[in-house]
């Protein structure tokens, strides 16, 4: 690479006998030239310069290129976190839910047996018993599966350790839009445009300096056999440029160059967009979060436990328990979605528009 590139050619040796193995008085060996000798290339044009500079382009790249890939790694761990910490507390929710039901169904029981309901009642619990069981088996299972997807990242078959709840989670409010587009600029992903801009550009300077003829220097010593005397050679050759100019290697590199600048402007605007979907997916979680956790959940909660009190003294039918159940727990797992999704949204945010302390190349 860049020690490569700022290498000389290697100068070429060359031994060359002539005029024997003839007839009469050059037969034999009696008549023989011995020639030895050594050519030199000589570059011209600035070919060695540019291939150092392709060499420090490439360096360049390869290490905002290593920059983008530890922020994909990052906030693909940070979405895997998430998810599995959301499941997690799924099963929290669906093991307290079939607590829950299964209090109800007791209560729904004791209730029947005393003719204070109809039987259909009992039906009833015991249908949303079965089915709250059915839903904690399946957030086991989603559970499982996100705890094997993040333990991938480590090359562990799963997480066993139990996870940072959602709720003590950062729930901050995203800056304004304005920040992360300025900031955007100089994460690794544009970097790596300049940088390959750098590299096409010493790429185009290699071509045209390869339309500029090499000269190849030589030096030698000949000795003529039964003479006895030794001659000194020496010459220089240089290519005449009249059919081959590099013309076709000088208009792909001029056409690369270009190439990475219509690229830009196609990963901007792209880039902008999902900036744009990130951020606002950041900022609608985090009202919705933060109105479940200060309106509905509270209320939510209270109107449950009101009707759960209120059908046990018998001023509550259980179908009034069995909806307020519902919608107390239905609140609790939107609740921890919307913070997974808040979560999701702000790494994908902050990949985006990574600050100098998440990895952007100064």
């Amino acid at each position: 690479t860049e020690q490569q590139a700022k290498l000389y050619p290697n100068p070429a040796g060359s031994v060359q006998i002539e005029n024997f193995g003839g007839a009469g008085p050059a037969s034999g060996f009696s008549a023989t030239e011995t020639t030895v000798g050594v050519s030199q290339l000589i570059e011209l044009g600035g070919k060695r310069e540019a291939r150092q500079g392709i060499a420090l382009a490439g360096r360049k790249t390869a290490e905002v290129d290593a920059a983008a890939a530890k922020l994909d790694l990052a906030k693909d761990v940070t979405v895997a976190y998430s998810q599995a910490v959301a499941a997690q507390d799924g099963v929290n929710i669906a093991v307290e839910t079939e607590a829950a039901a299964k209090q109800v169904l007791a209560d729904v029981n004791r209730r029947v047996a005393a003719a204070r309901d109809p039987l259909f009642q009992r039906s009833k619990a015991e249908v949303a018993y079965s089915s709250s069981v059915t839903a904690r088996q399946v957030a086991e299972l989603e559970r499982t599966a996100a705890l094997q997807r993040l333990g991938r990242f480590w090359g562990a078959q799963t997480v066993t350790q139990r996870l940072t709840d959602l709720n003590v989670a950062q729930v901050d409010q995203p800056e304004p839009l304005a920040a992360y587009e300025a900031r955007y600029r100089s994460a690794p992903d544009f970097l790596h445009f300049q940088r390959l801009s750098e590299m096409r550009a010493a790429e185009l300077r290699l071509a045209e300096a390869n339309a500029v003829p090499d000269i190849t220097a030589s030096t030698g010593v000949r000795q003529t056999a039964g003479v006895g005397g030794v001659t000194f050679l020496a010459g220089l050759s240089v290519p005449i440029p009249i059919l081959n100019q590099n013309q076709g290697e000088i208009a792909r590199a001029q056409a690369e160059f270009r190439k990475v600048d219509q690229d830009r402007r196609q990963w901007e605007i792209e880039r902008s967009q999902e900036l744009i979907v990130a951020w606002t997916g950041w900022q609608s979680a985090w009202r919705e979060v933060n109105s479940i956790r200060g309106q509905s959940l509270p209320q939510a909660e209270n109107a449950y436990q009101q009707a759960l009190e209120g059908y046990r003294s018998g001023a509550f039918e259980y179908l009034e328990v069995l909806d307020a159940q519902r919608s107390f727990f239905e609140q609790r797992k939107n609740y921890i979605a919307a913070l997974a999704r808040l979560q999701t949204a702000r790494a994908e945010t902050e990949r985006l528009a990574p600050s100098d302390e998440t990895g952007s190349e100064q």
